[in-house]
Formats: structure tokens, sequence, C-alpha cells
């Protein structure tokens, strides 16, 4: 078919100062890695933290060190939070680590593991773009499908979804699932891609064209509305 504010407190005890855990636990690293490096570093370095809180700030930091593109530290705290915890929250996001940094059959290994543990619908769609990112969209839909049976209104399901049956040429499947993802979240342009692409696919190009100039007008210079009108034809 075609050529993702907090402080640091410490706790003033007679003789010992202690850093307070859940101010660590409480930064999103996703929104604010820097903070989540420094905040969950400092308490790393305090004596007496109890195992758990030990690996929920390796996880926090792991986390962060993924989003600043530091892969390699990344893998380095969430490996070590599993090695001690064997959370299956951190193996997922272990798993993404392992996408962000390009090594997609570990990423893939880890998520089917995770899977046999816990049914998790984030580990099903996980997997499936792991697997669209390998090009192997039939292994990728029957993963898609087995999130979207879990949580039918996830954006990033109905997309995903979409996008496997696209790439397998079912695009009379796709279509209903791309209407509901422009339904739901009317502001984002991914789902009106797979929209045009699917309405191309079923013959309808002239419809998809329109749409898709039409889309340029409420997204300006979206690189895949562009590359669809470059490729459609």
């Amino acid at each position: 078919m075609r050529q993702f504010l907090g402080g640091f407190v410490v706790l003033a005890l007679p003789g010992v100062l202690v850093a307070d855990p859940h101010i660590c636990h409480r930064i999103n690293p996703n929104d604010k890695p820097e903070l989540s490096v420094e905040v969950c570093t400092e308490l790393l370095e305090t004596k007496g933290l109890e195992r758990s809180e030990r690996d929920e700030a390796l996880t926090n930091r792991g986390i962060a060190f993924r989003e600043l593109g530091d892969f390699q530290r990344s893998i380095l705290d969430l490996k070590l939070s599993v090695s001690s915890s064997r959370n299956t929250f951190t193996m997922r996001m272990l798993a993404w680590t392992y996408r962000e940094a390009g090594d997609l059959e570990a990423a893939e290994r880890l998520y089917t593991e995770v899977l046999a543990e816990d049914d998790h619908p984030q580990g099903w769609l996980s997997r499936c773009v792991v697997r669209q990112d390998m090009e192997r969209y039939q292994d990728a839909l029957g993963d898609c499908k087995q999130a979207l049976r879990r949580e039918g209104d996830n954006l990033d399901t109905v997309y995903f979804t979409a996008r496997a049956f696209s790439f397998l040429d079912q695009s009379g499947r796709a279509l209903p699932l791309t209407e509901q993802g422009m339904s739901l979240a009317p502001h984002d342009p991914r789902h009106l891609t797979e929209h045009v692409w699917a309405l191309h696919q079923l013959g309808r190009t002239k419809e998809a064209r329109q749409k898709a100039r039409a889309g340029l007008e409420r997204f300006p210079e979206d690189p895949d509305l562009l590359s669809f009108l470059e490729q459609s034809f």
C-alpha cells in the first residue's frame, strides 16, 4: 500500500535526613524527564530505601532516560528494576525501550514473555506495533484484535488495528475503524490519514484526495497527508 513539577523534599528526623520517595514517584517521567532523572537519582543515592521504593525509582528514571534518548541507561535502570521486582508494567516499559532503541527482536520477545504473565491490553497493543515495525502485519493484526477486544475505544488500538488491516489490503475492514477514530479524536490527523488510504484502496481515490486536501486546511503541512497526495494517483 505505501512506499508516539515536583520538587525534592527531605524529612528531618532525629540525626538523619531521609529522602521522600513519593516525590520521585509523583513526577511524570514522560513530561518532565530531566526532573525525574535529577530527583530519582538523588533518591537512589539515599541509604535505607525499601526494595519496592528503589524499584519504582529505577522504573521512573529509566522511562525518563528513554524520553531523553539515552537508551543505554534506560535499559540498565529498567533491567535492574525488573530483575528485582518482575513487575509487568516495568517489563512493558523495558520492551518499549528496546523498540525505541531499534532492537525489535528483543522487544517482541519481552512482550511475549510479559503477555504470558499479564493479559493486559497495552501488552497486546505494543506487540502489535512492534510487529508492524517488523512488517509482519498478519501477526500484528492478531495482537491488535486482542487489544481491541479488551479496550475497544482506545485510540491507539483503533488506529493500529486499522493500519494493520490496510497494509493487508483489507481496507473494507479498516474503513469503519478509521471513522471511529475520526469521531473520537477529530483533532488527530493520523485517523484521517488511514481513512483516506482505505478509501483509495477501495477505489474511491477522488473522494480520498478531496478529503486529504480538506484535511490539510485543518492540519497544514501534515507530512502523512502530503505523502498520501503524492502517492495516490
